[in-house]
């Protein structure tokens, strides 16, 4: 464990509140992290037109989850995560001196692997 001469204790009373403080706006991010491949910024989907004329919409599913200094984000695809949301997630924590533990951060398929977070176990199963 490494000492440190500033910042703030992780696990101290105070951590939570400046995580938050922290984190604040990282789910707008997230969300407008694929408007280069939507139409419309304010709503996170993919309009396709179709022969009918009628529209079909491509969800995203982009979903985010935040306690403390602790986050989830699930997305549809693994291509939209590694691609479009992990360099925005990347970018938002450095502009505020922090950054993602490559050993506690993984993109993976949720049909392989279950989803550890804060000390509950996710399992994909198809309904």
């Amino acid at each position: 464990m490494e000492t440190t001469n500033s910042g703030v204790p992780q696990g101290g009373i105070i951590f939570p509140v400046i995580s938050n403080f922290v984190l604040d706006g990282l789910e707008t991010c997230v969300e407008g992290s694929i408007a280069k491949i939507t139409k419309s910024k304010s709503r996170v989907k993919l309009y396709c037109g179709t022969k009918s004329g009628k529209l079909v919409v491509k969800r995203f599913n982009i979903q985010f989850v935040r306690y403390a200094d602790n986050f989830v984000i699930t997305c549809r695809s693994i291509y939209i995560a590694k691609d479009y949301v992990k360099p925005v997630v990347v970018t938002f924590l450095k502009e505020r001196g922090v950054w993602l533990s490559e050993e506690k951060s993984s993109i993976f398929r949720l049909r392989n692997k279950n989803l550890e977070f804060l000390g509950y176990s996710f399992v994909f199963s198809k309904a």
